[in-house]
């Protein structure tokens, strides 16, 4: 994936998650991205950009950071995301190579089902 198409990806899931959790901030939705390979400046243009305060971003060591081992990240060069939802601090569903444009229907409905009474 070249540069352009990795923006665009990190911008469609920012906008994604964080349209999920106004949408959800009545059930207490949260939600924050972790960026493996990026840098401090980056990930404050891509939140002011997409204007994002109402979720985290966050910078890992990079692939060998303990939170990437404990959840089987797998940082392939194919992989572009993985997305996980919690209910109850354990992982409900994952999504791998989430699309934010073709996939949000199908991102939102896992949403609304963790959130769901």
């Amino acid at each position: 994936m070249n540069s352009s198409e990795t923006d665009q990806n990190e911008q469609g899931l920012v906008r994604l998650v964080s349209q999920a959790v106004e949408k959800q901030k009545k059930a207490d939705f949260k939600g924050f991205l972790l960026f493996i390979k990026d840098d401090a400046n980056h990930l404050k243009a891509l939140d002011q950009k997409q204007k994002a305060d109402n979720i985290g971003l966050c910078l890992l060591k990079g692939p060998e950071d303990e939170a990437v081992r404990s959840y089987s990240i797998n940082t392939d060069a194919k992989v572009r995301n993985t997305v996980l939802l919690y209910k109850n601090r354990k992982v409900a569903r994952v999504f791998i190579n989430l699309d934010p444009e073709k996939d949000a229907a199908r991102f939102n409905g896992a949403v609304q089902q963790l959130v769901a009474p």
